[in-house]
C-alpha cells in the first residue's frame, strides 16, 4: 500500500481553490448580484441551474469567512443593493 501511494500522482496545488466563497441567488437576481460582486472580485464565475444561480469567487489562500477580506462588506453590499441571497457558503 505505502509503495503504491507513493508511486500515485501527486495532485496539483489547489491554492486554497477548494475553498471559494459560494453565492446562491435566484437566477432573476444574478445580473444585480454580478453588478455588486464585481465591486469586490473581477474573477468570479457565474453558472445557473433552474430557478438558482451562483457566483463562485476564488479564495487563493483557503481563508474563512471571518478572516477574508471583503466577505463580509460583500454580504452586506448584497443586502444593501437589495439581492436576496439564498446561501452564501465561505
Amino acid at each position: 500500500a505505502r509503495a503504491s501511494a507513493a508511486a500515485a500522482p501527486v495532485t496539483a496545488d489547489l491554492g486554497g481553490g477548494w475553498r471559494p466563497i459560494t453565492i446562491e441567488v435566484a437566477a432573476a437576481d444574478l445580473p444585480r448580484a454580478q453588478a455588486v460582486v464585481e465591486r469586490f472580485a473581477t474573477d468570479a464565475r457565474a453558472s445557473a441551474k433552474g430557478t438558482s444561480a451562483y457566483v463562485v469567487i476564488p479564495n487563493p489562500r483557503g481563508l474563512q469567512a471571518d478572516e477574508h477580506p471583503f466577505t463580509n462588506d460583500l454580504v452586506r453590499a448584497l443586502r444593501d443593493a437589495g439581492v436576496p441571497l439564498r446561501s452564501v457558503v465561505a
